[in-house]
């Protein structure tokens, strides 16, 4: 796999916006072990980056900035190049590493605390042993709703759905797995930066296809 930086289309003071028609509008917590299991060879969209990355879909955009020691790049190609990928990059041969995801979701209840409860609800009627705790999550501009699940010994699972405002159709979704054990304090902090550097710009109504490069930049 490639290093993050100046690799590719996507180097410096680059990031990228891609498009394509969102038609997934539901959370899949089985999500990670499709990453996790891309990580280990599969070709993405984009290489990995330091910078700021900008993700569009159908009737979304958002940007997300990985914090220090962590790199961003675009979900594994086709199904989820809307879908920002955050880890440390790069990792020992071999190590578990959290893993970090950023979607966009379509507002079907009334808040994002609703939102993620109906997600959860779903899930443990099909995973009953699974334990969900409430975590401190916050962004500084938006409306958050954070919890954790997770099956000790096996997994943690960490979920927060933000709502960017009333005038928008769309929730972003950020979810960081730990293998296991439950993650590190550092972890956790760096999840929360990552979080915090979410900006949503706006709904928006994308052709099935599109890619660009530039407009890029450090968190600001």
């Amino acid at each position: 796999m490639s290093s993050p930086a100046g690799t590719g289309k996507a180097g410096a003071g680059q990031c990228n916006i891609v498009g394509m028609k969102h038609t997934g509008t539901t959370t899949r917590m089985a999500l990670f072990a499709v990453l996790s299991a891309a990580i280990a060879g599969t070709v993405f969209a984009s290489p990995w980056t330091t910078d700021k990355l900008t993700v569009a879909g159908d009737g979304f955009r958002f940007s997300v900035s990985p914090p220090e020691r962590w790199s961003v790049r675009l979900g594994n190609p086709p199904r989820n190049r809307y879908q920002a990928v955050l880890m440390i990059w790069p990792r020992s041969t071999g190590a578990a590493v959290p893993l970090v995801t950023v979607d966009a979701k379509t507002k079907t209840r009334g808040t994002p605390a609703q939102e993620l409860d109906e997600v959860l609800k779903n899930y443990m009627k099909r995973h009953r042993d699974v334990e969900v705790k409430e975590i401190k999550i916050t962004h500084g501009q938006y409306t958050v709703a954070a919890k954790s699940t997770g099956i000790a010994g096996k997994f943690h699972e960490y979920l927060v759905f933000i709502d960017p405002g009333k005038e928008y159709h769309h929730l972003v979704v950020a979810a960081m797995r730990s293998m296991g054990t439950p993650a590190a304090d550092r972890d956790l902090k760096a999840f929360q930066e990552i979080v915090e550097s979410i900006t949503y710009l706006g709904d928006l109504s994308l052709p099935e296809t599109r890619s660009v490069t530039g407009e890029g930049g450090k968190k600001q």
